[in-house]
């Protein structure tokens, strides 16, 4: 069964970004640099996320995955080791409050291509409706197995961001 657990912030997105790794340079043949930056780094009693330990690490595999893909496609694949292109940052920000209850936020930032076209126009209003994506649908058989040549049933189907905040509200 599901229970809320303790979860460190910063392994779990170390993890995610491991994870991750394999995927995109299976998929893409590159992997972007990604930085998780906090402002805790000198106290040794980082707070801790009380979550659900699967549905915090899917929904951080979605965010950092979709980072992933905006920067790949803003750049391109080849460009990506070739060029001078900025990380993908994390940031893990603790916001101590006086009732010994901290608040942590976490950001997600890249300077990938976006939810906006090249005409400054957006691609989409909602990135978080049912079946809503930025992405050119392909329409291939549905397969179970990340791979470059099958993909997931529901990859770029806009899935994954409707799924994070179903499951980031349930916290």
């Amino acid at each position: 069964y599901l229970q809320l657990n303790a979860i460190d912030p910063n392994l779990l997105i170390e993890n995610v970004i491991y994870d991750l790794k394999g995927l995109s340079i299976e998929k893409f043949g590159v992997m972007p640099e990604i930085n998780i930056r906090n402002n805790m780094q000198n106290d040794k009693t980082f707070p801790s996320l009380i979550g659900i330990q699967p549905y915090i690490h899917f929904s951080f595999v979605e965010i950092i995955k979709n980072n992933i893909q905006a920067v790949i496609d803003q750049y391109g694949e080849l460009e990506i080791d070739n060029l001078d292109v900025a990380p993908i940052v994390i940031d893990i920000v603790v916001n101590k409050n006086n009732d010994d209850n901290n608040n942590i936020d976490i950001y997600f930032h890249d300077l990938g291509i976006g939810l906006i076209d090249n005409n400054n126009n957006e691609k989409d209003s909602n990135p978080f409706n049912a079946l809503s994506t930025s992405r050119e649908v392909v329409n291939e058989e549905p397969t179970y197995t990340y791979s470059r040549d099958f993909g997931v049933q529901f990859s770029g189907k806009g899935i994954g961001l409707l799924k994070t905040k179903m499951y980031i509200e349930m916290h």
